[in-house]
C-alpha cells in the first residue's frame, strides 16, 4: 500500500510489480548504468509531490560539508526530494565515511535517519548526533549516532 515517486525504472519495476503500490515515475534523461532517470524534467516532475519519506543514496558522507555526490545531476535531484520530504532517509554502506566527492547535497542536519552496514567512524558519529541524525545499523535495533 505504498505510494511510491522514483527517478530509478529499477525500483519502479519492483515495486509497481505489487497491486497495492502506486508508483510514480519521473521523467527525463534516462542513464543506462544505473536506469535512474535525472535532469530538469526530473527534478519538475518530483517538485509536483509531497512525500512522508524520502530514501536516498549518496556517493559520500563528508565532516565539513555533509551528503556529497559524484555528479551534479544526481546532487539536484536529491536536494529537490529533500525540499519535498517530510523526513529524509540515507542508505549508504561504510565506504561512503572514507571517500570525497566534489558536488554537495546538503548538511548533514537535513537527513533524519541513516542507515549504513557498520558503525560510523568516530567523528562521524559524533557530527551525525550533533546534527541530530539517526543511526541505523542494517541488521541492528536502531540507535542514536
Amino acid at each position: 500500500d505504498l505510494m511510491v515517486v522514483t527517478n530509478c525504472s529499477k525500483i519502479a519495476g519492483t515495486l509497481a510489480s505489487s497491486n497495492r503500490n502506486k508508483v510514480y515515475l519521473s521523467g527525463g534523461e534516462f542513464r543506462g548504468d544505473d536506469a535512474a532517470v535525472f535532469g530538469p524534467a526530473a527534478i519538475a516532475f518530483v517538485q509536483q509531490f509531497r512525500v512522508q519519506l524520502a530514501i536516498l543514496s549518496v556517493g559520500a558522507i563528508d565532516l565539513q560539508d555533509g551528503l556529497m555526490d559524484f555528479h551534479l545531476p544526481e546532487a539536484e535531484f536529491s536536494q529537490a526530494v529533500i525540499r519535498r520530504a517530510n523526513r529524509v532517509m540515507v542508505v549508504a554502506d561504510h565506504s561512503k565515511f572514507s571517500v570525497q566527492a566534489p558536488v554537495r547535497v546538503c548538511g548533514l542536519s537535513a537527513v533524519d535517519i541513516l542507515v549504513t552496514d557498520a558503525p560510523p567512524p568516530p567523528a562521524h558519529a559524533a557530527a551525525l548526533s550533533e546534527a541530530g541524525v539517526s543511526v541505523e545499523i542494517a541488521g541492528c535495533a536502531p540507535s542514536s549516532a
